[in-house]
């Protein structure tokens, strides 16, 4: 059988750091435009929202 391990080679790093960066950034926008959203169109106090948010990442 095949060693597995060691380090990842540089090219390596840098494209799952990019793939996670995308996902990040992605995640992050929606999360910015829902509690926009919750916010100013749906009448949720900030507290509320903040709540919420913490809720659902638990």
């Amino acid at each position: 059988m095949a060693e597995t391990g060691g380090s990842l080679r540089t090219s390596q790093y840098l494209g799952y750091a990019a793939g996670d960066a995308a996902n990040n950034l992605t995640f992050s926008m929606v999360s910015a435009f829902i509690l926009i959203y919750y916010t100013d169109v749906a009448g949720i106090s900030a507290a509320t929202a903040g709540t919420l948010f913490l809720v659902v990442r638990i």
